[in-house]
């Protein structure tokens, strides 16, 4: 009878151990979801506020950017380090030749901004390339009407 009581307290707290263990887990993953999902977020943002400042060039580097980051009014996440901590941007890339790309459903038709951790999460109708081409686009638009 001992044996029986032993074992069942036993397995209550290896299911308790491994519940508690999983429940930290969610809780963990949830918090990197978010935080990577505004880096990449405030990273597109960044980009864009560097083109709108800089006569449309694209950003250098990462002090470039920083730079945009600072002046950036409306970044969403808890900042620079967060940024340059999660995610990669192509500095190599020519905005005039993404502009020319075309939206895709899902998927976008470039990659300029990507996670480090290589995951491909982020808030919805705030996917970094897409903001980014959405940019490009509308101020194409905007350069062949004049405005």
């Amino acid at each position: 009878m001992k044996t029986k009581w032993k074992i069942t307290i036993g397995v209550g707290l290896a299911l308790l151990a491994t519940g508690a263990g999983l429940a930290a887990f969610i809780i963990h993953s949830s918090i990197e979801v978010v935080r990577d999902s505004y880096a990449q977020w405030d990273a597109a943002l960044s980009i864009i506020c560097h083109m709108k400042t800089h006569d449309e060039a694209w950003p250098k580097d990462w002090e470039a950017l920083h730079e945009a980051c600072l002046s950036a009014p409306d970044l969403r996440g808890p900042g620079w380090d967060n940024l340059i901590e999660r995610v990669d941007v192509d500095f190599s890339a020519d905005p005039h030749q993404l502009s020319q790309a075309e939206f895709r459903r899902e998927v976008p038709p470039f990659r300029v901004v990507w996670l480090r951790n290589g995951k491909k999460h982020h808030w919805s109708g705030a996917e970094p390339n897409g903001l980014i081409l959405e940019y490009l686009k509308n101020r194409s638009a905007e350069q062949r009407t004049g405005e």
